[in-house]
């Protein structure tokens, strides 16, 4: 298992495209917040910028893992001995360590934008648990439909017509909670924050006045997780490869 992944990260580190990703959350987030008049806006911005790991894994996870499929290096791991279970969290964790990478980028470019603003580092490293949990979150999510779907393209554009139809959905319920308020507006908050893009638009600030969303956000994340993890390996073992 432990050889298993290696190949898989080292395969990883040899990926061009994963450095285009690591430079652009560093610049993007550094440049976007550490130009803002005040830390305070600052760091909304660099909560704003953090969405861009969870496009980033939706665009490069399906590329990555799929060239398994295109390669036909997926049937060598099992020649090789290796059961689905295996390559599937060794696959898993590869994604894993993308979503970790990502976030430490996105993380230095936010911290300096926070030291050329004023601001201190601590709002920022407060956020970093929350953050990790509900981008792996996502990542499972992408994982699940990367490892049954053997073609790229369609994963891909899967994924980004996820993604587009997340950003419109999330920021609508937690509008209408707002309006509304009352046991609706708190389910329709629940509801949004059940998946990783909801839990992004209510951590840069549309759910505020409403305790306990931490915890709530943890919990559904690592529900997330296990369901897609778990389901993803079963319907994985089952799947005709070819």
């Amino acid at each position: 298992m432990t050889k298993l992944i290696n190949s898989y990260l080292w395969r990883l580190f040899r990926n061009k495209l994963l450095y285009v990703g690591l430079a652009a959350a560093f610049i993007i987030t550094f440049a976007g917040a550490g130009t803002e008049s005040s830390s305070e806006q600052a760091f909304l911005m660099i909560k704003v910028f953090g969405v861009g790991i969870i496009a980033f894994t939706s665009v490069f996870v399906p590329l990555f893992l799929g060239r398994e499929y295109s390669d036909k290096t997926i049937r060598n791991k099992f020649v090789c001995g290796y059961t689905r279970p295996q390559v599937y969290f060794a696959s898993c964790i590869t994604v894993t360590a993308v979503v970790v990478l990502m976030t430490a980028a996105w993380l230095t470019g936010a911290v300096l934008a926070m030291q050329v603003t004023g601001g201190g580092a601590g709002q920022i490293t407060a956020h970093i648990g929350e953050i990790l949990l509900f981008c792996i979150a996502h990542s499972a999510f992408v994982t699940f439909f990367s490892m049954l779907i053997p073609y790229p393209a369609i994963c891909v554009a899967i994924q980004i017509m996820v993604f587009q139809i997340g950003s419109f959905v999330a920021p609508v319920m937690l509008s209408i909670s707002h309006n509304t308020g009352g046991e609706l507006g708190k389910a329709l908050i629940y509801a949004a924050n059940a998946f990783p893009l909801g839990q992004w638009f209510s951590s840069i600030g549309l759910t505020e006045g409403l305790g306990g969303m931490g915890a709530y956000r943890a919990i559904a994340s690592v529900a997330v997780i296990t369901v897609f993890t778990l389901s993803g390996c079963l319907m994985f073992r089952k799947k005709n490869i070819r």
